[in-house]
């Protein structure tokens, strides 16, 4: 199975660049993602420029349909400030399991923003997921195809018009489920969110915008509200 992996990234070199060293060696080919940031802050492995940032989905739609083009059997997308400290062992299970499973659509870090297929968020064991907020998760190239067939606001994978990512993969979810795929995860192979706040606002906000493109109350209280 050929696997791809893909970064997002955002003037957070000191993140991206050993994230990128971990997983670089795993995978056929890593694209990593500046995503608006400025020149002066890519990361050494950053191979697709956005000059100006469109959203964290419009970068997540650019890499799967890369992912798409180049004829890969599927995509491992992390966010810069993910951290996975078993790697391998997570991408090795995953591969497994689709060779296992053709009806399994992804995998996702496991981590405690993500419900079972109960709803219960945080299960604490092996379950079937219903959603979750999306910082690594691995999705098969047939999935992400079918996720656009069932649902075209899926471009090919998320709907970018949910430009904070904020549970953006809930609408996948649904076209996967609706499609007869499923997704799971494993409490052994754990994602980080590795934070950049220092527990000062002014220093926190202006990391945050930065970042994101906008302070931490602006993000937290208004555009994630809005885009969920």
């Amino acid at each position: 199975m050929r696997v791809a992996a893909g970064i997002v990234s955002r003037n957070l070199p000191e993140r991206c660049d050993p994230l990128g060293d971990a997983i670089k060696p795993l995978v056929d080919k890593l694209y990593v993602v500046e995503n608006g940031s400025d020149p002066d802050k890519y990361s050494k492995h950053a191979n697709i420029i956005n000059k100006e940032s469109l959203g964290a989905t419009h970068a997540l739609n650019q890499l799967a349909t890369k992912c798409l083009e180049e004829g890969y059997d599927a995509i491992w997308l992390l966010y810069n400030d993910a951290w996975h400290e078993n790697a391998k062992e997570y991408l090795d299970w995953t591969v497994e399991q689709f060779q296992n499973d053709p009806s399994l659509g992804m995998t996702c870090g496991y981590w405690t923003n993500l419900w079972d297929i109960n709803g219960q968020g945080n299960p604490c064991k092996p379950c079937v997921v219903s959603f979750f907020d999306p910082i690594s998760f691995i999705v098969r190239a047939d999935a992400i195809k079918i996720a656009h067939n069932t649902n075209p606001q899926l471009t090919p994978l998320v709907d970018a018009s949910n430009t904070a990512s904020h549970y953006v993969i809930l609408s996948t979810s649904l076209a996967l489920y609706s499609s007869r795929y499923h997704i799971i995860a494993d409490p052994k192979y754990t994602v980080q969110e590795l934070q950049f706040y220092v527990g000062d606002k002014e220093q926190d906000d202006a990391k945050s915008l930065e970042a994101r493109g906008f302070d931490d109350d602006t993000w937290r209280a208004t555009i994630g509200p809005q885009q969920i």
